[in-house]
């Protein structure tokens, strides 16, 4: 780990807002020490190929998510920066890199989605009811009006009207492969990353268009798409134009991307897949930034605005200069600010005396798997 990025006034949608977040830069899984080079080769999508679903079921795919799921993986790479990222090891103007420390990234996936949209018929009936009645009374309104509309239900009275719905699944089943560009041997084992998502907006609830059986599989350790940090990023500038430009924030649709009730767009969860997939792929090969909602609840009021300011060698500073022995929540502040500076054996130390004094804290838990590596 070589350094933290420290967002700041980060406001969660579900209006819980941390203290701070910060983004901790981890070593991937795989040790790749000797590799500094890597190309990313156009990624194969296969049509028709067999997409394994849980419960033993499965779809075929029959669309292509390749040069999308390439750009996230570029775009995760770039930002872990542990590699060059080469167009070719093959001629290259200039100094050429050594064979041996170039590696090959390749990928066949097959990707399957579905969309239907429509109106589910349902029956409706008009119930008058009378006003100014007493409690028991409007009871047996209620429950001879149920019984009114299931008679007419049965008898074909009434009428039905079509509640509009749209449903959308997707599943995605992608194999990496890293092999040396000097002799074509793998680097690792074959990484398999399989997700899948399915759901339905509006018309009857608890209805699909697919096979019962098939929604029971898709319904299995379902792809979160409402999981905040796949767009973290961007967060803090739309609750910024949310408050100063009202009007670009509607116009752009961010209002509706927070309502649950509203469609997912195809677009939007095939981004979310090949995003969800590309961060499984540098989570393996290279070091990557995970992000921690923090909560500086207690302490040294100006060590904490310090280190909210990201101010965090003057919070050590006043920190450090405080009678000992530190409270807990000065003792959790101090290695906060240790962290966010990238010194994490101070941090591991200060972190590490908390838990001394409360074996059973799992704050100071929580940061001391933080910072190891």
């Amino acid at each position: 780990m070589k350094y933290l990025w420290v967002i700041l006034g980060l406001a969660l949608l579900s209006g819980c807002a941390p203290d701070l977040t910060i983004y901790a830069t981890k070593p991937g899984k795989l040790q790749l020490d000797q590799i500094e080079y890597l190309v990313v080769e156009p990624f194969e999508d296969q049509t028709g190929v067999v997409i394994d679903l849980p419960q033993g079921l499965n779809v075929k795919s029959n669309a292509a998510l390749g040069p999308l799921l390439r750009a996230q993986v570029l775009k995760g790479l770039s930002s872990g920066g542990q590699y060059r990222l080469l167009p070719d090891h093959k001629g290259l103007q200039g100094v050429q890199p050594a064979l041996g420390k170039v590696a090959i990234l390749r990928a066949k996936l097959a990707y399957f989605e579905m969309e239907r949209q429509g109106g589910d018929q349902q029956f409706h009936v008009f119930l008058a009811k009378k006003t100014n009645t007493q409690s028991v009374g409007e009871l047996l309104a209620v429950t001879a009006g149920s019984a009114i509309a299931s008679s007419a239900e049965r008898s074909g009275k009434g009428f039905k009207v079509a509640h509009p719905y749209v449903e959308r699944a997707a599943a995605l089943q992608v194999t990496f492969l890293l092999v040396s560009a000097l002799d074509g041997e793998p680097l690792a084992a074959p990484i398999t990353k399989n997700l899948h998502f399915h759901k339905k907006w509006g018309g009857t609830e608890g209805s699909s268009m697919l096979d019962p059986d098939l929604e029971a599989a898709f319904g299995v350790d379902n792809l979160n798409v409402e999981d905040l940090w796949a767009e973290l990023g961007q967060v803090d500038d739309r609750l910024r134009m949310k408050t100063q430009n009202p009007d670009e924030y509607i116009a752009k649709g961010y209002h509706l991307k927070e309502d649950v009730k509203v469609p997912l767009l195809l677009s939007d969860l095939r981004a979310r897949l090949s995003r969800e997939a590309a961060q499984a792929l540098t989570q393996q090969i290279s070091q990557h930034q995970v992000p921690f909602a923090l909560d500086l609840s207690g302490g040294d009021g100006v060590a904490i605005n310090l280190i909210k300011g990201g101010a965090f060698n003057e919070a050590i500073n006043r920190l450090e200069a405080l009678p000992a022995p530190l409270d807990a929540g000065d003792q959790y502040n101090l290695g906060v600010a240790y962290e966010a500076m990238g010194e994490y054996a101070q941090a591991r130390r200060k972190y590490g005396a908390g838990l001394d004094a409360d074996p059973g804290s799992s704050l100071f838990k929580q940061a001391l798997q933080r910072v190891q590596n």
